[in-house]
């Protein structure tokens, strides 16, 4: 407590050095509250952060006569920040405030905070112009100095999370991270390069910025974030190769499996996906041909999630059909390792490749099966007037119709189906 002599005045100085202190005492709580080490807590400059911010917006002002924590609430979800109300100073302290979360505590608030506090700094000339001749002195083009920094203060956040999401590379190397990190960062470059995608808080965050703002960050998250799967796949590229060329089923399975993580850690990367269907289907087809079946089911459960997800974006994007073939086939892989679910997973190649080969032809003797077994099952006879004879009667005649439509040539499995119908009077030309 604070203890004043009888008669003496309490000054605005006296003020402003309570509150400085007051700040002070805040700095280590509020940084714990950011997730940060006890260790890395900011210096005692930082605490200038607070005296900036006190009196920018009310919500701010409420959270400041709280507690730390709840001060930190805001600052974790960037997208609740009044951006618009804080000053120069307070733009300042929140970009460095960010750079720093990067490296120690939140990747994904921390990068956020610093891109869009440096953003809007850079519109503060008169502020930065005052920087810069402190830093500089009164020299001419201090005010260009200062530009020149804050616009490579900008691009630093980026290039932070390129360095972390680079440490996904090693695990085409059988290297898994160590923490989250690096995938956070890796899915806030994916975010941060195409908006559409994002959150809506990313969204409203790039509303408050220039397009010409908005493009240079897209370029640079794009090129950063390329680059990690670039090398990626580089890498399981040549142990893809050397796996397959020993013909070691195991070790090409490995190599899909450090792919398969790889995927996961790129929050399911479009371009892991693409590789994994262009590079691994002549290994799914040696080991069909050689009836190798056990590594071939291993190879499909390792590669349905990442097919599955490529399956559902060609539908969606038509300059993706240059891999509705690839992904048609690995489908129909599966559909033969896994007869009980056949049906589900041959709709699927169809619905993405509708003129593959194997595709029509595996669902054409699937519907010649099922209409032989209805066949079977009502049993020989006159077809009668019985409403479940009748009905299965229907159902086979149009799966069979449906069968030849796929697949017009002689096949024994249909030709079959097409005469245990003919014995019950029934023709594929006409009704029963």
């Amino acid at each position: 407590m604070v203890a004043r002599r009888a008669g003496s005045k309490w000054r605005e100085e006296d003020e402003a050095l309570l509150r400085r202190l007051r700040d002070l005492a805040w700095l280590g709580p509020l940084w714990s509250a950011l997730g940060g080490a006890v260790e890395d807590v900011p210096p005692d400059r930082a605490a200038g952060l607070l005296e900036s911010l006190r009196g920018s917006n009310d919500q701010i002002d409420r959270a400041l006569q709280r507690d730390p924590e709840a001060l930190a609430g805001l600052l974790l979800e960037p997208e609740r920040l009044p951006w618009h109300a804080f000053n120069a100073e307070a733009l300042h302290h929140l970009a460095l405030l960010g750079d720093r979360l990067i490296d120690r505590s939140s990747v994904d608030a921390g990068v956020r905070i610093s891109l869009f506090a440096w953003s809007l700094l850079a519109n503060e000339s008169t502020y930065l112009e005052e920087i810069a001749r402190k830093a500089a002195g009164e020299s001419e083009g201090s005010d260009e100095v200062a530009n020149k920094a804050v616009r490579r203060a900008l691009e630093e956040p980026l290039r932070r999370l390129g360095r972390y999401a680079r440490e996904l590379v090693p695990i085409a190397d059988g290297k898994m991270p160590s923490s989250r990190t690096p995938a956070r960062a890796f899915r806030e470059l994916s975010y941060l390069s195409d908006p559409t995608i994002a959150p809506g808080g990313i969204k409203g965050l790039f509303s408050m910025l220039s397009e010409e703002e908005r493009r240079g960050i897209q370029r640079l998250s794009s090129q950063l974030r390329d680059a990690v799967t670039r090398d990626a796949c580089a890498r399981l590229s040549v142990a893809l190769e050397d796996a397959f060329s020993s013909d070691e089923p195991e070790a090409f399975l490995l190599a899909i499996r450090r792919a398969r993580n790889l995927w996961e850690a790129t929050t399911q990367d479009t371009e892991v996906e693409t590789f994994l269907a262009l590079q691994t289907s002549e290994f799914a087809w040696g080991l069909y041909h050689e009836k190798r079946y056990e590594p071939l089911r291993r190879f499909c459960d390792l590669i349905r999630d990442p097919c599955y997800s490529l399956s559902q974006k060609v539908q969606q994007d038509p300059t993706m059909i240059a891999f509705a073939s690839r992904c048609a086939q690995l489908l129909v892989f599966e559909s033969e390792m896994y007869p009980e679910r056949e049906k589900d997973v041959l709709e699927l190649a169809l619905r993405i490749c509708p003129t593959h080969r194997n595709a029509r032809l595996m669902m054409a003797l699937h519907l010649g099966r099922s209409a032989n077994q209805r066949l079977v099952r009502i049993g020989p006879g006159i077809l009668g007037t019985s409403v479940f004879r009748r009905s299965e009667v229907e159902a086979a005649k149009e799966e069979l119709l449906r069968a030849r439509a796929l697949w017009p040539h002689e096949e024994p499995t249909l030709r079959k189906a097409a005469q245990a119908l003919k014995r019950l009077g029934i023709s594929l030309e006409e009704s029963p």
